[in-house]
């Protein structure tokens, strides 16, 4: 899966291709399909996807801000919070917060 987003009826469409000119295939039931993995990719996009719930859940849990949107993309990973503006100490007391975190093993 190369990109996942959601379409006009709310549910996740996933991109098999990185060129999207992608064929659509009918598979039909039973085909027999070769898959690999791109494991440094997925283990990176993992990390993004661990490290966006924790900084989601701290900044709601410290400052009570709701996260309104999150995206995962080619450059990294981004995270929209509900707040009007982020101080440099907010940033970080979460980096800290974070980091204390996975020090922990939590």
């Amino acid at each position: 899966v190369f990109y996942v987003f959601r379409g006009a009826d709310g549910n996740p469409v996933h991109l098999i291709s990185e060129t999207w000119d992608f064929p659509l295939m009918d598979l039909p039931i039973g085909t027999k399909i070769h898959q690999t993995i791109n494991w440094p990719r997925r283990y990176r996009h993992m990390s993004y996807h661990t490290g966006q719930h924790l900084l989601s859940a701290l900044a709601d849990n410290i400052f009570g801000w709701d996260t309104l949107s999150w995206q995962l993309s080619q450059t990294g990973c981004y995270v929209e919070l509900k707040t009007p503006n982020i101080s440099n100490k907010q940033l970080e007391t979460l980096e800290f917060k974070a980091n204390e975190n996975i020090v922990e093993n939590l």
